[in-house]
C-alpha cells in the first residue's frame, strides 16, 4: 500500500507539471474545463481559417526549402543562439540579416553556436544546403547539420573563413544514415578547431551576418519515405489505466455529430457495462482537434475495458484496479537508480545503463577560481549530461509528492 501511494504522488507531480499550465488560480487541484463551446458551423469556420493561414506562411516562405524564416525578413523566427563560456547578442540588422555580436568565443568550438531546430532528413536524400555569410573579422566558422544528443556526430560539416565581402555557401549531401526527424543545423562561432590550431584562444568584439539560409531537397530518387504513420484512435484513455474509486475520463476527437454518445465495454466477453453521453464539443486550437470528454467514473468493477461510441469508435483497452499504477512506482523508482549520477552503476544491477563513477571532481563557479564538490544528482536523459534545472525539477517532484502524500513515505 505504502508503495502504491508513492507511485501515485511521483506521478501526480508529473501531471502538475502540466495542469498547471491550465488550471485557474484558487480552483484547488481539479481543474475546470473553461475551454469555449462552438456549433459546427463555427468550427468548420475556424478550421478554414487556420488551413488559410498555414497555405499564407508557405507563400511567405516560398516553396523548396525545409528551413522556414532563413531570409529573416520577419525576424529571427526559430533561430536561436547559445552559449557555453562565450559571449553572444543575436538580433535582425536594418539590411534584413541575421547579425550576431560576439563579445567573447569561449573555450570551445560551441562557446557560441547559432541553431535551427524544427526540420528532418531523411534516408537516401539528397540534399543542398546554402546560405550568405560576412563578418566585421577575418576569422573560420564551422557549419553542420547534426544529430542534436548523444555525441552530436555531423551529418555534413566544412568550414568557412570570413571576410568583409558576402560569401555565398552552397554545399550538397546524401544522407547516408538513418532518418533523423530532429537534426539540428548550427553555426559554431566559438573557439573552432582551425582557431585552435594556430594558438588562438581569443579574438576581439565582432559581428557575423547570415542571410537566405536554406535547405532544400535536390534527388529524392533514393529517400527512404517515412513509414505509414502509427494509428490513433479517436478515443483516448489512459493507457496506464485507472484505480476503482479514482477520478476517469475519456477524450473524443473530431466524431462525427450523431456519434454523441459512448458505452464502456468489458473486453473479456464484449459486455457493456456502463453508458453515457459527450460533453458539448469544443476545439483545441493547439491539436486542431474538435473534442468533447466522458466520465465515467461511477464505473468502479475491476477489470480490463475499452470505450466504444455509438459510431464505433474504440479506445484502446484499459485497466481498472486498485494496484494498477504498481508498475508505474517499479519505473519511476528504477529510473531514479538508472540516472543516478556521482556513483558507480554495476552492471548487475543497471544492465546498459552501468557506468563507472562520474562527476566526481569538483566544478568552478562560473566568473571565479573557486572551486566546489558538485557530485551527486542524476543525468539528464539518454546521454550523461547533468544540469541544474533536471536536477532541480527531480528534487521538486519528490518533494512535491511527499507534501500531497506524506503517509507514503
Amino acid at each position: 500500500m505504502r508503495k502504491k501511494l508513492l507511485s501515485l504522488g511521483l506521478l501526480s507531480a508529473a501531471i502538475l507539471a502540466f495542469v498547471g499550465c491550465s488550471s485557474k488560480p484558487g480552483t484547488g487541484d481539479k481543474a475546470e474545463n473553461t475551454a469555449p463551446t462552438y456549433t459546427i458551423e463555427e468550427l468548420s469556420t475556424i478550421a478554414t481559417t487556420a488551413a488559410a493561414t498555414e497555405a499564407e506562411k508557405e507563400e511567405v516562405y516560398g516553396e523548396g526549402s525545409i528551413i522556414k524564416g532563413g531570409d529573416f525578413e520577419d525576424g529571427t523566427g526559430s533561430w536561436t543562439s547559445y552559449k557555453n563560456g562565450g559571449s553572444v547578442e543575436m538580433a535582425v540588422n536594418d539590411d534584413k540579416e541575421l547579425q550576431v555580436d560576439i563579445a567573447s568565443i569561449g573555450s570551445v568550438e560551441h562557446g557560441v553556436q547559432i541553431y535551427y531546430d524544427g526540420f528532418a532528413i531523411r534516408q537516401g536524400g539528397v540534399y543542398e544546403v546554402s546560405f550568405d555569410i560576412h563578418g566585421t573579422l577575418e576569422r573560420p566558422v564551422d557549419w553542420r547539420i547534426q544529430v542534436n544528443g548523444g555525441d552530436y556526430h555531423a551529418y555534413v560539416m566544412d568550414t568557412v573563413t570570413l571576410s568583409k565581402e558576402v560569401q555565398h555557401v552552397s554545399a550538397q549531401f546524401t544522407m547516408e544514415e538513418e532518418t533523423d526527424p530532429a537534426p539540428r543545423f548550427c553555426f559554431n562561432m566559438g573557439l573552432v578547431d582551425s582557431l585552435a590550431e594556430q594558438g588562438v584562444t581569443e579574438l576581439p568584439e565582432h559581428s557575423i551576418m547570415i542571410d537566405n539560409v536554406s535547405l532544400i531537397v535536390v534527388d529524392a530518387t533514393n529517400m527512404i519515405k517515412d513509414p505509414d504513420p502509427v494509428p490513433v484512435p479517436l478515443v483516448k484513455v489512459n493507457q496506464e489505466g485507472y484505480t476503482t474509486a479514482g477520478e476517469k475520463r475519456a477524450v473524443f476527437s473530431d466524431l462525427d455529430e450523431q456519434d454523441n454518445k459512448y458505452m464502456i465495454v468489458d473486453t473479456t466477453n464484449d459486455q457493456v457495462v456502463f453508458t453515457g453521453a459527450m460533453s458539448e464539443v469544443t476545439i483545441n486550437v493547439a491539436t486542431k482537434e474538435h473534442m468533447s470528454y466522458a466520465d465515467f467514473s461511477a464505473l468502479q468493477t475491476p477489470g480490463t475495458y475499452i470505450v466504444r461510441t455509438i459510431g464505433n469508435a474504440e479506445s484502446h483497452p484499459f485497466t481498472i484496479s486498485d494496484d494498477v499504477y504498481a508498475d508505474t512506482f517499479a519505473n519511476v523508482v528504477k529510473m531514479l537508480y538508472l540516472q543516478r549520477c556521482g556513483t558507480e552503476l554495476s552492471a548487475d544491477l543497471a544492465g546498459d545503463f552501468a557506468h563507472p563513477v562520474c562527476h566526481n571532481t569538483e566544478a568552478v563557479i562560473f566568473g571565479t577560481n573557486t572551486k566546489i564538490d558538485v557530485s551527486g544528482g542524476w543525468h539528464d536523459a539518454g546521454d550523461y549530461g547533468r544540469y541544474v534545472v533536471s536536477g532541480a525539477k527531480t528534487v521538486a517532484d519528490m518533494l512535491l509528492s511527499y507534501e500531497r502524500n506524506p503517509e507514503a513515505y
